[in-house]
């Protein structure tokens, strides 16, 4: 879905990209990497509970990454905000695959191992993501989503 490069437009995408980055992506980003490698380690466990459990937490982090794809490939993007947005959505995508591997973990461990790799990988490439936000909101005179979030990157980036 596209919309146009008007400036309203645009502060309507950063608004409601804006929110479901702050609101359904961040809390866990920042959190989960610490996470992630402790419910992966559990999956080698002797206990099928502890192994059971991690299978949960990695399951329902791919259906929770899933329903944020819908939710991005929803938004109008204007045009100048094309590459941006595919970024976020590969990302986002690349987050649901890699917890799907993971909570099979049983069925194809050198798959999961894989995506372990990629999954700290990802979490490193979200702060040049953000900031190339930050540098596009700036070159285009935008005014950022609201949120802390973005306060925050606003303050660790000089307004870049």
């Amino acid at each position: 879905v596209f919309s146009s490069d008007s400036k309203w437009d645009q502060e309507e995408y950063l608004n409601s990209v804006g929110s479901i980055i702050q609101t359904e992506l961040w809390g866990k980003l920042v959190n989960e990497p610490r996470i992630a490698t402790s419910k992966f380690t559990d999956l080698f466990s002797e206990n099928q509970e502890i192994i059971n459990e991690s299978q949960k937490y990695f399951t329902s982090n791919t259906d929770h990454y899933q329903n944020v794809v819908k939710k991005i490939n929803a938004v109008p993007v204007p045009p100048s905000w094309l590459d941006i947005h595919r970024q976020i959505l590969s990302g986002t995508q690349t987050l649901a695959v890699n917890h799907q591997a993971l909570s099979r973990t049983n069925e194809d461990p050198l798959k999961s191992l894989l995506a372990m790799n990629n999954l700290m990988s990802m979490y490193q490439d979200t702060q040049p993501l953000l900031v190339a936000i930050t540098q596009k909101i700036k070159q285009n005179k935008l005014n950022p989503p609201n949120g802390q979030l973005w306060a925050l990157i606003n303050s660790l980036t000089n307004g870049i």
